[in-house]
């Protein structure tokens, strides 16, 4: 199989994807047409960064807590992309029989925080990440590899009024949060990565009990957007009533 280079290039409002090989665009993906969501997930990394098994095969309940074995991310963009062998041959409809379509996701990956600082959390081994900043760190893997929702709350580390890294950690970042940086010197430079850390409480001891209603996930959402474009309608309304008596006076 071919590899394929994908290319963004932001051009407000629009996000186009250039899907690239030997110097020919073979696709151009524009982001009026494409799902974006902003959920954080556990996802088993890209090849080559894991090489063992994957899909029903894959043991999470022992993977986890590792984090060689399970990123952490945060995905931008679902998207379809079709690849074929290198030497297919072309059929009737200029259609090759051998091309595979994939589905995959662009996704923004938390990176671990290895600072050595004390606490309840460190001791019940809670894992703490962080967010690469001020250049994201961007990935393109199968979606088929995502596992689902991670529970992420944010971490305000040395009691920082914000949850972004202390500035005292800089002279640490390479040995800490290499792709991050710190907040400023000043009191205003809070500017730093920000940092998380996994709520295993609520991955745990999250419902036990059935759904509400019995209601789907799906369903779920589609009840509570119907709701939204319910609300929204009605507050047009009152604002149209307002105008109108504002008028009449």
């Amino acid at each position: 199989m071919f590899i394929v280079s994908i290319y963004l290039v932001y051009s407000n409002p629009m996000l186009k994807i250039y899907c690239i090989y030997n110097g020919y665009i073979l696709s151009v993906y524009h982001s009026d047409s494409l799902y974006l969501c902003q959920d954080c997930v556990a996802t088993i990394p890209p090849y080559p960064h894991y090489i063992g098994n994957r899909g029903a095969d894959f043991d999470v309940t022992s993977a986890i807590s590792d984090p060689d074995s399970v990123w952490i991310v945060r995905p931008q963009l679902y998207f379809q992309c079709t690849v074929r062998p290198l030497n297919a041959v072309k059929g009737r409809y200029n259609r090759y029989s051998d091309e595979t379509t994939l589905d995959l996701v662009l996704f923004s990956p938390f990176e671990d925080l290895h600072l050595q600082t004390s606490g309840t959390m460190e001791t019940n081994g809670i894992r703490k990440l962080y967010e690469p900043s001020p250049v994201p760190t961007l990935y393109v893997g199968l979606m088929g590899d995502l596992l689902g929702r991670v529970p992420l709350s944010p971490c305000h580390l040395d009691g920082n009024t914000t949850s972004t890294i202390p500035h005292k950690y800089t002279p640490r970042q390479k040995q800490a949060f290499e792709y991050g940086c710190a907040d400023g010197s000043g009191q205003g430079s809070r500017r730093g990565s920000h940092v998380y850390e996994i709520n295993t409480w609520l991955w745990n001891f999250g419902r036990p009990q059935p759904r509400i209603g019995g209601l789907s996930v799906a369903k779920t959402e589609g009840v509570r957007s119907q709701s939204r474009t319910e609300s929204a309608r009605r507050a047009a309304e009152i604002r149209k009533a307002r105008k109108r008596a504002v008028d009449q006076i």
